[in-house]
C-alpha cells in the first residue's frame, strides 16, 4: 500500500492465508507531525450486507521516536518500547476484534 512519508511502514495480518487486518507504523519524530503516540481506526471491519464479503480493519499507529544519527539505526528508549506496546495493543484490539 502507498505511504505519505518515507519512514512510514504498511504491514498485513493473516491467519492461514487469509487477511485479518492491516496497518500503518508512523514512528518517526518530525516537523509539522502531532506529538505523542495514539492508535487511530482508519476502516472497521464490517460484513457488507449488500454483497456479504467482510471488509477487513485497517488501524493507523503514530508515534514520535527518535531517527537514528549518523547512519545508524534509531534505538528505542525503555518508555518507548512500553509506549509502542501500548498502542500497538490498540491496533491489534482493532484489528482482530470479531463483534
Amino acid at each position: 500500500a502507498p505511504v505519505w512519508k518515507p519512514g512510514v511502514a504498511f504491514y498485513r495480518i493473516e491467519r492461514n492465508g487469509q487477511l485479518m487486518g492491516q496497518f500503518y507504523l508512523d514512528q518517526p519524530a518530525r516537523t509539522g507531525k502531532r506529538g505523542g503516540a495514539w492508535m487511530d481506526d482508519v476502516r472497521a471491519r464490517w460484513l457488507r450486507p449488500d454483497t456479504g464479503v467482510l471488509q477487513t480493519p485497517v488501524a493507523h499507529l503514530v508515534c514520535n521516536f527518535a531517527e537514528g544519527v549518523g547512519g545508524k539505526p534509531a534505538l528505542l528508549t525503555h518508555d518507548d518500547v512500553t509506549t509502542l506496546f501500548h498502542e500497538f495493543g490498540h491496533g491489534l484490539h482493532h484489528m482482530l476484534t470479531q463483534v
